[in-house]
């Protein structure tokens, strides 16, 4: 009878050991781990306005040269009463990986010494004329991510303004060798959804 019971023993010892060794094997099998890395492209978002890429540089000041259109009784280069004149804004998004918009807002700088110039237009890709007669406040426009042109080239017509009854200050600022100075605000925000 002790026999039998030392029999029975081992055997159960026997069985909880290889019990045990199952479920190890068992369990095992869903602790183990792997790792590993992706590699994703980050979307660009590289727009160059007037040959500047816009992130490096914001300020586009010296890149806007108006031109004056023919006009007898006004010299080249400079701007008179009456005198209109263009400059243009090439916007360039073909590195850019996302769809975006843009908007254009133009004012009067603080120190322009010309305070009644006005834009009387615009045009877009040599498209036909909008005239707006005072300040851009409201333009904007979405380009697509799968557009086909992401390139403009947006117009704007300026005048000085001689309508007004501000003809003392007309000429003090071309006595004084002031400038005419527009602010042209261009904001750029990616599309989401």
């Amino acid at each position: 009878m002790k026999r039998d019971k030392k029999t029975g023993f081992l055997i159960a010892l026997i069985s909880f050991l290889l019990l045990i060794s199952t479920v190890q094997d068992t369990y095992s099998k869903y602790r183990s781990e792997a790792s590993g890395e992706t590699n994703i492209s980050i979307a660009r978002w590289n727009i160059i306005v007037n040959n500047q890429d816009i992130i490096s540089n914001n300020q586009i000041n010296n890149v806007l040269t108006p031109i004056f259109l023919n006009n007898s009784n006004v010299a080249d280069g400079v701007i008179a009463p009456g005198a209109v004149g263009y400059f243009d804004l090439n916007i360039d998004a073909t590195n850019v990986d996302v769809s975006f918009n843009y908007s254009l807002i133009t004012s009067i700088n603080a120190e322009s010494a010309v305070s009644d110039l006005i834009v009387v237009g615009y045009t877009i890709d040599g498209g036909a004329m909008n005239n707006v007669g005072g300040m851009i406040t409201d333009y904007d426009e979405t380009i697509l991510l799968d557009a086909q042109n992401k390139t403009r080239t947006i117009r704007l017509y300026i005048k000085w303004d001689d309508s007004s009854s501000n003809n003392v200050d007309d000429t003090i600022a071309a006595l004084s060798d002031g400038k005419a100075k527009m602010n042209v605000l261009i904001n750029f925000s990616q599309v989401i959804n």
